[in-house]
């Protein structure tokens, strides 16, 4: 019954093909059209034809993707470096005290807001209760609640310290230019390319935008507490001015302060500086404790008769030469105070201790 059904489709499709002038179809040819028709077959041929479709289209992704060129990160980096000109602003969350020194975080901490403001070779940081600001030729540095400052215009103290590193975005990506990739790691998401890195113990992680490659943010971590992040980075296309240096505070000039405790490890620098508060040797803790972070008068005041009980081993901070130790002492009083002490090491092999008392 199918057959003959197949052979009336068959002489349909051959009567309507038949041309008006009486051309008969070869045998051959009447063969070749019922081998289309037939069903079985014509599967098969389709199938085929789908597999072999599928199959170069694959073959052309496949040639289509290794042709494209792998953007590398420091072909990233340089591409983010070229959006941060002279003028910008960032905007961090960092684990510390708005009021401490700038070196001084603690994972154990709050968030603290922090911003940078950069305008030619004008700076700005701006922690809530401590502020710098300055230029390659003065830096100044206050305290708002005391009405005390200090200024410079040599290259010690450095007021910020290292925080500058991590808050300058410049500076944080140029010094990964000499680093080997595979010093990085790369992935991407939706719409951005993060790269990340381990130095110092810290992890520090950026995000760029994946078309343009402008740095949208970054964190720095310790294991899996984030010590800064970054809330917003606007970019300025041109020079504006920052706030002004405040008339109502006492300035102290520190341009010529001494480097101090050559030779010593941090721990021996920390037992000497404490040491010397019992009999309050004015002339050690003067030099020890950088008095652009203290006022002499009023750190005597409380700390003068103290008893030193211990010093811990120290721990490196961010960067190679910022150390903290801690430490026990015993008040006039009787009060015991524990606490971390921040120290500097200067590149003359000196100690400067700035923080954590």
């Amino acid at each position: 019954m199918n057959n003959d059904k197949h052979e009336i489709q068959e002489q349909q499709i051959l009567d309507f093909l038949r041309p008006r002038c009486e051309i008969k179809a070869s045998d051959n040819l009447r063969k070749r059209v019922a081998h289309t028709l037939n069903p079985q077959k014509r599967s098969k041929h389709l199938k085929w034809a789908v597999g072999c479709i599928t199959s170069v289209a694959a073959a052309v992704a496949v040639i289509i993707l290794t042709a494209s060129p792998r953007v590398s990160a420091k072909d990233v980096i340089r591409d983010a470096l070229a959006f941060i000109e002279d003028s910008f602003t960032v905007k961090f969350e960092a684990r510390t005290l708005p009021s401490e020194n700038f070196a001084y975080f603690d994972k154990d901490l709050p968030f603290t807001p922090v911003t940078l403001s950069v305008s030619g070779n004008d700076w700005m940081v701006d922690k809530g209760g401590r502020k710098a600001m300055g230029n390659d030729s003065i830096r100044y540095m206050w305290l708002p609640a005391y009405n005390t400052g200090w200024m410079t215009r040599n290259p010690k103290p450095n007021f910020i310290e290292d925080f500058n590193r991590l808050l300058d975005p410049r500076q944080l990506l140029s010094s990964y230019l000499a680093l080997p990739d595979g010093n990085m790691v790369m992935r991407t998401t939706d719409d951005r390319i993060v790269i990340s890195t381990d130095k110092y113990g810290l992890t520090y992680c950026y995000a760029f935008d994946k078309k343009s490659h402008r740095l949208m943010s970054y964190t720095i971590s310790d294991g899996d507490v984030v010590l800064l992040r970054t809330t917003g980075i606007s970019y300025e296309s041109s020079k504006h001015p920052l706030a002004s240096v405040p008339d109502n505070i006492n300035w102290i000039d520190v341009s010529e302060m001494k480097d101090s405790f050559m030779g010593l490890s941090a721990e021996e620098a920390v037992q000497v500086a404490l040491a010397a508060l019992k009999d309050w040797k004015a002339d050690i803790v003067t030099q020890g404790f950088d008095h652009a972070y203290y006022d002499v008068d009023r750190f005597k005041e409380t700390y003068s008769g103290a008893v030193l009980l211990g010093v811990g081993s120290s721990r490196q901070g961010a960067t190679p030469y910022k150390f903290f130790v801690p430490y026990r002492i015993r008040l006039k009083d009787g009060t015991i105070q524990d606490g971390n002490l921040s120290l500097e090491h200067q590149t003359d092999g000196s100690w400067i201790i700035d923080g954590g008392i």
